[in-house]
């Protein structure tokens, strides 16, 4: 599955929430280059794909919020400014996973 995903299991230990999360976030790169193919064996390219994996423990009193922070996924693109004098500048944007959970019993 690609895009973000989040597990989350909560136990009710000594009157308090402990919390366990694991995020993920897949992101598409593109494909591989096949190589050469042969008659016998045409190549099929294979996706490439990043995975970033988070894991974290947090233990939250009841009626309390606790904040996950997940994994930062990057992208860079290439824009163009400008009317008469056209320069390329890159830009680089950044997005995280934030999972805010609160404690109700």
């Amino acid at each position: 599955m690609l895009g973000p995903s989040i597990e989350l299991k909560a136990d009710w230990i000594d009157n308090q929430w402990q919390i366990e999360m694991e995020a993920r976030v897949v992101e598409f790169l593109g494909y591989d280059d096949p190589g050469k193919p042969t008659a016998s064996k045409p190549l099929r390219p294979l996706p490439r794909l990043r995975v970033r994996e988070v894991q974290g423990i947090g233990t939250v009193a009841n009626g309390h919020w606790l904040l996950f922070r997940g994994p930062m996924v990057e992208t860079r693109e290439q824009k163009r400014e400008g009317r008469l004098f056209k320069k390329i500048v890159e830009v680089v944007k950044r997005d995280r996973l934030l999972i805010l959970v609160t404690s109700l019993k």
